[in-house]
């Protein structure tokens, strides 16, 4: 399978304290160009927004989470660069990729 790791900044929200974060909460995302998915694996999160965004601040895709800890979003048609961005209460992520 050929997947390629997004690097994830991950930070807590305003409402969680960091000692609660680093108990659990985390999050990994993958590109995989075999299955034209984003793959993104949720561990110790509740619901979340999960999005694309395209350079020009346009949603590419969308899907919100209730305690799966596995989504798939279909990765962009478009070569460039996104954003994916992963929000709930207990925490805020971003990653970066590019669609070649």
């Amino acid at each position: 399978r050929n997947r390629k790791a997004i690097r994830i900044i991950l930070t807590t929200t305003h409402n969680t304290p960091r000692l609660e974060r680093s108990l659990g909460s985390d999050i990994k995302a993958y590109v995989c160009e075999d299955t034209g998915t984003i793959e993104v694996e949720l561990y110790e999160v509740r619901q979340a927004d999960i999005c694309i965004i395209d350079s020009k601040d346009n949603t590419v895709d969308y899907c919100t989470t209730n305690g799966q800890q596995f989504v798939m979003l279909d990765m962009p048609d478009t070569p460039g660069t996104y954003l994916l961005v992963i929000c709930s209460e207990e925490l805020y992520a971003e990653g970066i990729f590019t669609v070649e």
